[in-house]
């Protein structure tokens, strides 16, 4: 998977297997004063950087962002850390680029499902704490 990131201080892009290695990764500042246009087009420009680097070929992308954002179409409604990102379809524009599937996740959410899924570098292999109970 080509997986996005949106970040008010910073762009990213990587490449993750589906048993959730690390293929390859990079990161720029987002310069937000840029505007939309010019930050999504900076971010599409290091997804394709993030391909080059993994060499190998994804089946879909992913993408995280600050809302507030509509994840069924993939819009981004203005989030707080990105001003003028009023109404961006990010989710077409992203799949347009690549020719895939694209799916568009506010960050902290995304974040969570991956700690889920794969759990955090440092929890691998932990179990839940069992809640102390008081009598």
């Amino acid at each position: 998977m080509l997986a996005l990131d949106v970040g008010g201080t910073k762009l990213a892009a990587g490449i993750v297997a589906a048993d959730g290695t690390v293929q390859s990764f990079c990161q720029i500042e987002t310069a937000v004063d840029e505007g939309p246009a010019a930050v999504v087009k900076r971010l599409l420009e290091l997804g394709e950087q993030a391909l080059t680097e993994a060499g190998s070929a994804p089946v879909a992308v992913g993408v995280g962002c600050g809302g507030p954002l509509d994840p069924r179409t993939g819009v981004i409604l203005g989030p707080p850390g990105l001003p003028g990102w009023d109404n961006v379809p990010l989710g077409r524009l992203v799949s347009e680029r690549f020719g895939l599937p694209t799916s568009v996740e506010n960050d902290a959410t995304a974040a969570a499902l991956g700690e889920y899924r794969w759990g955090g570098w440092d929890v691998r292999g932990c179990r839940p704490r069992r809640s102390a109970r008081r009598r």
